[in-house]
């Protein structure tokens, strides 16, 4: 009987031990160091819910996503440089993920067309988006302006 509480007491150092290790390498600060972005993104002046704010660096590496609540505003942590960006957002009327519909013109969805850019600085960011409207362009279930 000792030698099995010997036994759980040792498997259970050993344990927080390893996690322990794992958990100084796993927090180390081996990339640059990043900074908060907040803002807002709108169409036609008009608060975009749900959508997803992706942010690509010009200059190459992994990518960041915000994603907007119901007023328009996300925020992120990204580190300083250039960027470019895309904004996806979709309904899905039926409540079925294949029935989706943009509800932002597609030129939004790609960093190469969008025509949106960001410039992140040491320190708090704020990087608003105010997506023009597109005379061509109809959000699902309203009628054009």
């Amino acid at each position: 009987m000792i030698s099995n509480v010997l036994t759980l007491r040792q498997s259970s150092a050993i344990c927080l031990g390893l996690l322990l290790c794992l958990a100084s390498i796993g927090c180390g600060s081996g990339g640059p160091k990043s900074y908060p972005v907040t803002g807002k993104v709108t169409y036609d002046n008009e608060a975009v819910s749900g959508a997803s704010v992706l942010f690509i660096p010009v200059a190459g590496g992994p990518y960041a996503t915000g994603h907007t609540r119901d007023d328009g505003t996300y925020e992120v942590k990204l580190p300083i440089g250039s960027y470019k960006l895309s904004i996806n957002a979709m309904s899905f009327p039926n409540g079925v993920e294949s029935e989706g519909v943009s509800t932002l013109p597609s030129k939004f969805s790609s960093e190469q067309t969008s025509g949106v850019t960001a410039e992140i600085k040491e320190g708090p960011n704020v990087v608003d988006i105010n997506l023009p409207k597109d005379p061509k362009f109809k959000l699902p279930g309203k009628k054009a302006k």
